[in-house]
Parts: C-alpha cells; structure tokens; sequence
C-alpha cells in the first residue's frame, strides 16, 4: 500500500512540474500585447490581458523517412 502511495505522490508532483513548466512558457510568449508568433504549426496572439490564443490546427509530424526528397 505504501508503494501504490509513493507512486501517486511521484505523479501528481510530476503533473505539478509539467503545469508549472507549461504555463511559464505561456507567461513569456505574451508579455507584450498584440504580439503574434508560431507555436508548432498554429499561430497565436497576446490580447490586452495577457492571454494567449492560438489556432488549433492539427501539426502534421514527420518521421525521418517521411519527407519528400528532392531530386535535382
């Protein structure tokens, strides 16, 4: 029993971190307002509060193999 709470302990800390850590990256992307950038393959804006918003357009990712090579 011991054991099952030490695992979840270790997991709610590390959902702690990862929220802690997501939402400071969030922070420094929008100190400025008005400011657009590209996160991944959607684009976002910084509104007057702060908030940013984004596209949600789903990031198509490539494998190594997958890209098309170019013959010239």
């Amino acid at each position: 029993m011991n054991i099952m709470k030490a695992v979840f302990f270790i997991f709610v800390s590390l959902l702690l971190v990862v929220a802690t850590l997501s939402q400071q990256e969030n922070e420094r992307a929008c100190e400025l307002p008005g400011i657009t950038f590209v996160k991944d393959c959607n684009t976002c804006v910084c509104n007057e509060s702060g908030d940013m918003a984004c596209t949600m357009k789903r990031c198509k990712t490539f494998r190594s193999n997958d890209h098309p090579s170019r013959h010239e």
